[in-house]
């Protein structure tokens, strides 16, 4: 209402009070996130505000949430995350009262449609995951509803050379949805080699690779009509028009593709990089490809141009929408 909005309210175990991060814009449009605490839920005290970007920019813009994760999973070495509706955050520590970030403006998600995330509170400790579902601003042709959510993500914080970061993962209930496998455990692919995947038709798609590019200078795959290329040289990953970074992680790189009726999200470098895209696939189109580009072989005809393969899985999805 007027400059103010989307409360989380979360409990701090620590300081044994309620903590409620509120967005409130305000003169000349700058966004803020301000900090509120409560012993009962009724009555609440200004605690602190954290500064966002000014009008017209979107870091800490609306939605906010607010929550501790632990780095590489060590349970004595947490850092809290503030992020808001486009999925910028930040990462500091909590002391009940202010939040002292460390590092500003990182980036969520890179793709498009994605909005508005929340997680979800209160997961009983011995699961002790942190899932987040955002909005996916999705074209849900002939539907019976708007738009749609992505899939649920688990977040996890992660050591890089340019300190925590928060990787983004589908949860695991998901391989509930599979009805059929094409799996591949050990594949080398060259430039001009075969589609190893042309066998396979379906609507509803989860793609699984890891891989070493080796010489390939680029590793390309086609799901219903979308293509999602990993460019080695440049540590890339271009999802049809977006690009992101995407670094090889221990020489490899490990992409994840789900691929719904109306949308496209891709995984790689481990969860660092996360891209949705709104996508409506033709429904004639149900095939999937692989390939490598690159010259395919050396002067003295040896080959050159070619990715070796530890795992290339294809699912078939069943949808979780009952049938009853």
């Amino acid at each position: 209402t007027g400059g103010n909005r989307d409360p989380k309210v979360i409990w701090h175990e620590p300081t044994q009070r309620w903590v409620m991060v509120l967005y409130v814009e305000q003169p000349a449009g700058l966004h803020t996130v301000q900090f509120f605490t409560s012993p009962n839920l009724r009555e609440w005290t200004l605690a602190s505000v954290m500064k966002g970007d000014p009008a017209g920019k979107r870091f800490l813009f609306e939605c906010p949430d607010f929550f501790e994760l632990p780095v590489d999973g060590n349970s004595q070495h947490k850092q809290w995350v503030l992020t808001a509706a486009d999925s910028q955050y930040a990462i500091g520590s909590f002391d009940g009262k202010v939040f002292e970030p460390k590092q500003t403006h990182l980036s969520g998600h890179l793709g498009r449609g994605f909005y508005a995330a929340q997680t979800f509170s209160d997961i009983p400790a011995t699961d002790g995951r942190r899932i987040q579902i955002g909005w996916f601003q999705t074209e849900t042709r002939g539907a019976p509803f708007n738009q749609s959510m992505t899939i649920p993500l688990e977040l996890k914080l992660v050591t890089t050379a340019d300190g925590p970061r928060m990787t983004f993962t589908p949860v695991r209930e998901l391989e509930s949805l599979r009805s059929g496998a094409h799996l591949h455990t050990s594949l080398t692919l060259g430039a001009g080699d075969a589609n190893p995947l042309a066998h396979i038709q379906a609507e509803l798609i989860e793609l699984r690779a890891e891989f070493d590019p080796s010489m390939a200078s680029e590793v390309l795959f086609n799901v219903r009509g979308s293509t999602i290329r990993f460019d080695r040289e440049k540590q890339e990953l271009i999802v049809n028009d977006h690009r992101a970074p995407a670094p090889l992680r221990d020489g490899k790189q490990r992409i994840t593709i789900y691929c719904d009726r109306t949308g496209l999200e891709v995984f790689a470098s481990d969860g660092l990089t996360y891209v949705p895209l709104p996508y409506n696939a033709q429904a004639s189109d149900t095939g999937v490809s692989v390939r490598v580009k690159g010259a395919a072989n050396a002067a003295d005809g040896t080959p050159r141009a070619q990715a070796t393969f530890s795992k290339l899985n294809v699912y078939e999805l069943r949808s979780a929408w009952s049938t009853a």
